[in-house]
């Protein structure tokens, strides 16, 4: 009996949780920044995804094996309410906390908004950036001991002490912690095994003075290999016409000679007006815990994608966090010195002042001078006024240096 009772934990624990399943639901709004941190306990500090993606409180929450977790939601256009939800394109969002009154399969996401709306969703890869965390919780020792795992790529199905030998598991908190009620001495290893089977192994040296601590874990998740990057739609094609039956031959006409160019001057034409730039992105930079985004408002979205570049000459590559925002993220205590930049499709868009140059490209098309050309009938009349002046002057001093010197009588 207690062997079916352990399965039966197992099953539940995991129960809802499909990389391969979309599901059908409905998604609410229960306002910007009120997260905090959610029953996930993804704050102090601040788990860095949920400072680039939307955050989502879900439904069927269970025993908080879902936290940590990504979607990714598609609106489906319907519903009701005073939101711009229904036209915004797919999108990811990191899950952090619980919605007890949702029911299953919906979501409710952190933002300023009103509305219910339809949706599908389906558990993706997070856009995770390096290696997993561990963070050990406030009061812990050898006597006693809670983790949590952050920074997961997919779900994580259990953690492990390695005691005498064997293996023995920590049991999961609905409030995102791994609980350990027996002493137990560093260093020890740790076996973390995902939702698909994968198993990293580490050890905790010690415990740290200071807590809460967060160390990296060394090591990361392959995925479940359900992300595929979001295209957006792209513009109808035109089918082509009927095919047009050719028609005879015809002779062409006899060219014609052009007109030589006028002798007399041509008065030059007034410049064309300035055509209108196009509309570049502009760009703003905002910092999270080792993760840097990029919010650009352009014409179109990049199809080029995005990288920072900053001061020191080093360079990261962003990946599309949600509408407009890109997301820069590295692990360590890298820092992204000023001035820093923004590549937007092959295009400098400046993220601080001085960031792109202190003297911009200009268009020739834009330009307020132009280059007049003069025909060169204008040109032989002046050339031609310049040579009867100086005949002019040379006639009139050979005539007074032929005049005779007059004597005084």
């Amino acid at each position: 009996m207690l062997w079916i009772l352990l399965v039966l934990l197992i099953a539940s624990t995991n129960a809802g949780i499909s990389y391969t399943t979309t599901y059908t639901g409905q998604l609410t709004f229960y306002g910007a920044n009120s997260d905090g941190g959610g029953k996930c306990s993804t704050q102090n500090p601040r788990v860095p995804l949920s400072n680039s993606l939307p955050t989502v409180a879900i439904g069927s929450f269970g025993l908080a094996e879902k936290c940590g977790c990504c979607v990714l939601i598609t609106p489906k256009g319907t519903g009701s309410g005073n939101s711009d939800f229904p036209n915004r394109q797919p999108f990811v969002a990191f899950i952090n906390n619980e919605c007890p009154e949702c029911g299953e399969n919906n979501l409710d996401l952190a933002q300023a908004s009103d509305g219910r709306w339809d949706i599908t969703w389906k558990y993706v890869d997070c856009p995770t950036s390096g290696n997993m965390d561990l963070q050990l919780k406030v009061g812990s020792s050898k006597y006693w001991t809670e983790l949590q795992v952050r920074n997961h790529k997919v779900a994580v199905k259990n953690v492990e002490y390695q005691i005498n030998g064997n293996w023995v598991g920590l049991e999961r908190r609905d409030y995102n912690y791994w609980d350990y009620k027996t002493e137990v001495a560093t260093p020890v290893n740790v076996r973390i095994t995902s939702i698909t089977g994968e198993q990293k192994t580490l050890t905790i040296s010690s415990y740290p003075a200071n807590e809460p601590n967060v160390w990296s874990a060394g090591c990361q998740f392959s995925g479940s290999g359900s992300s595929t990057p979001v295209t957006p739609p792209t513009a109808p094609v035109t089918p082509p016409k009927a095919p047009v039956t050719p028609k005879a031959p015809v002779t062409p006409p006899t060219p014609v000679t052009p007109p030589k160019a006028p002798t007399a001057p041509v008065t030059p034409t007034a410049p064309k007006a300035p055509t209108a730039p196009t509309k570049t992105a502009s760009c703003s930079y905002g910092t999270g815990t080792n993760t840097w985004y990029v919010e650009f408002n352009c014409d179109q979205k990049p199809t080029d994608g995005v990288t920072v570049t900053c001061s020191d000459g080093k360079s990261y590559g962003c990946t599309l966090a949600s509408w407009g925002t890109y997301q820069c993220q590295v692990t360590g205590s890298t820092e992204c010195k000023t001035p820093r930049k923004a590549s937007v499709s092959g295009k400098c868009c400046a993220l601080d002042a001085g960031s792109c140059g202190s003297a911009a490209v200009e268009d020739e098309s834009t330009s307020g001078s132009q280059n007049i050309n003069l025909p060169i009938g204008a040109i032989i009349g002046i050339v031609a006024a310049i040579v009867v002046i100086l005949v002019v002057l040379v006639v009139i001093v050979a005539r007074k240096l032929r005049t005779p010197v007059m004597e005084h009588v």
